[in-house]
């Protein structure tokens, strides 16, 4: 069963460093990928009241945990992921540490990102990437952008450049 925890609309935003956990997303009702892929396109969630929509962003962790032969995640959910990992074959042995991000770091990236402009021949040569590997999805390109962009944020740079676009 899910459960659809409210959020406190007193302040009328919706936090953006939300956090959705999706245990068994395998399992997940059409319903909810639909309203979790509607609020992630719109960066908004629509309120009881018909017509009111509050503003919200928030990433989602889909944990599926289907066999090869088992249906997975709903595509219309799954088209809107970024990042896919398997996690099968590894052990908590193989985990790698590493020094996590400080909160400026994370904020001196984000206002870089603000600042980027519309990467119009990475977001190309990205489709074209995403093309040869048989990728059809017109979203991928996109969040590759995404990677790309924070990836250069996060390494200090103003715009994307080309190990960016090799490590998105």
């Amino acid at each position: 069963a899910y459960e659809i925890y409210q959020c406190d609309w007193s302040s009328d935003v919706c936090s953006s460093d939300l956090m959705v956990v999706l245990p068994m997303a395998e399992r997940a009702p059409s319903e909810l990928c639909a309203v979790l892929g509607q609020c992630m396109d719109t960066h908004s969630l629509q309120d009881l009241e018909p017509g009111l929509h509050r503003p919200c962003q928030f990433a989602v962790i889909a944990l599926d945990e289907a066999d090869d032969d088992e249906p997975g995640l709903r595509a219309s959910l799954a088209d809107r992921l970024a990042f896919w990992v398997d996690l099968r074959s590894l052990s908590l042995a193989d985990a790698v540490a590493f020094d996590p991000l400080s909160a400026q770091a994370i904020d001196a990236a984000r206002e870089r990102i603000a600042e980027m402009s519309a990467a119009t021949p990475s977001m190309e040569r990205l489709a074209k990437v995403c093309v040869s590997l048989g990728i059809a999805s017109a979203r991928a390109p996109w969040l590759a952008l995404q990677v790309a962009q924070c990836h250069a944020a996060l390494e200090g740079r103003n715009q994307i450049e080309a190990e960016d676009e090799e490590f998105a």
